[in-house]
């Protein structure tokens, strides 16, 4: 070969590898901007993730509640001293947030601690309310009766985590907790419909007939979803009556702790009423209602409604300030001011009722008092309180634009956006 011939082709050699890299380059910056703009139109306004492995960035509010309350095997610990408390609520939030924040290891840990205490080992079983340490110094159940809230919020969190981890055993375990609310917990009223009991004992009477209610168990946000995953099911019903009940009882937009509904076998009527002994006030449970009002996606057909039928919180908030732990449904009074769990509650429902600058001024204060109880040096005179952080959590994650309800009720989440893939 000639030395020409040489040189031609280590020219050519050149060119091809040339320009071979800068398409390289080219399709490689084509690709990071294609991605860096679909990131971009995403709907969340914080970026909570790393698009390198889909894992969630660290939520301190989040890793102070693991850290605080739940134990190793998966157990979520109340603050109740007497019995060294779990409740199936706290596991079923437990459950949820675990979820939220794509950790299936602490979801699987919980959830086979709510199987093996609270259901008894039995998937069959609706699990109990209340599992602790009873008066001879034995861990065990200390009430059998379920919690309606409970358990909609484990089947929910069961049904989403089968669906984002493509795991179906968490499906099928979901599937079976919504047919055992259904079966065991939903009751057909006479001139009213059905609706969801607290319990699954305890709370109806025959003379007269009688049925205790809570708002707080009936997010609309979790029946939307039950609709979607049982439409021939009583879910859709169950929202219209509830939102009923709450106009019934909350003249003022103050929304009672309890409440019951009394049917009449003479005139065939019925009619829901405030619970005397403790109903009369809007506190620890009905905070709820005004977060889950808040939570609920705009285009829910009835969140224009909820909003309006529970507006009497958000009035009394922009007049003091602050929300007032315990409210009179009939005049609004109450003057003591709440825990910040409450004003972190109130964050997604002022921001929806669209109050954003008195939520933004809420939130510097719940994020301040909530700072306060991680502090080695004030955790004596300011104890982390299990339900100030479950109600930051849903308060604060949410203005934080950690997760999100869509329309039909499911779950929409940053890190979902990414299309992670998880080992079945």
């Amino acid at each position: 070969m000639t030395l020409l011939k040489k040189e031609v082709m280590l020219e050519k050699f050149k060119n091809n590898w040339f320009f071979g890299l800068k398409k390289k380059i080219l399709l490689s910056f084509v690709v990071f901007l294609l991605g860096a703009l679909s990131y971009s139109i995403i709907s969340f306004s914080v970026p909570l993730i790393s698009s390198k492995n889909c894992k969630v960035q660290s939520w301190p509010l989040w890793v102070t509640f693991v850290e605080n309350f739940i134990s190793y095997d998966g157990r979520v610990m109340d603050n109740n001293p007497t019995f060294n408390q779990t409740t199936s609520e706290g596991q079923s939030y437990g459950l949820f947030f675990a979820l939220v924040n794509n950790n299936p290891l602490l979801f699987e840990k919980l959830w086979v601690w709510t199987k093996n205490n609270l259901m008894r080992g039995d998937e069959n079983n609706l699990p109990s309310w209340s599992w602790g340490q009873n008066k001879s110094g034995i861990f065990t159940v200390l009430d059998k009766n379920s919690a309606s809230d409970a358990d909609l919020w484990i089947s929910y969190s069961l049904l989403e985590a089968g669906r984002i981890w493509k795991n179906e055993n968490y499906t099928q375990a979901g599937l079976r907790i919504l047919n055992k609310i259904e079966s065991l917990e939903i009751v057909n009223i006479p001139s009213l419909g059905p609706m969801m009991l607290p319990g699954q004992f305890g709370f109806a009477t025959e003379n007269p007939k009688s049925w205790e209610f809570n708002p707080s168990y009936l997010p609309i946000f979790q029946l939307s979803y039950m609709d979607n995953i049982n439409p021939k099911g009583d879910w859709n019903q169950i929202a219209i009556n509830s939102l009923k009940m709450i106009k019934e009882t909350s003249p003022i937009g103050i929304v009672p702790e309890w409440v019951s509904y009394q049917y009449d076998e003479f005139t065939k009527a019925g009619f829901f009423y405030v619970v005397p002994t403790r109903g009369t006030i809007s506190s620890y449970n009905s905070i709820r209602v005004y977060l889950w009002a808040g939570l609920v996606n705009k285009k829910d057909p009835l969140s224009n409604e909820l909003l309006s039928l529970t507006r009497g919180m958000a009035k009394i908030v922009e007049k003091k300030g602050f929300p007032p732990e315990e409210v009179s449904v009939s005049n609004a009074e109450g003057d003591k001011l709440a825990p910040y769990g409450f004003t972190a509650a109130l964050l997604p429902y002022l921001t929806a009722l669209g109050s954003s600058s008195l939520a933004k001024s809420l939130f510097i204060t719940a994020k301040e008092n909530q700072i306060k109880t991680t502090k080695t040096e004030n955790r004596d005179t300011n104890p982390a309180f299990y339900y100030d952080y479950i109600l930051s959590l849903f308060g604060v994650g949410h203005f934080e634009n950690r997760y999100r309800f869509a329309a039909d009720g499911k779950l929409e989440l940053p890190w979902l956006q990414l299309r992670c893939k998880f080992p079945k």
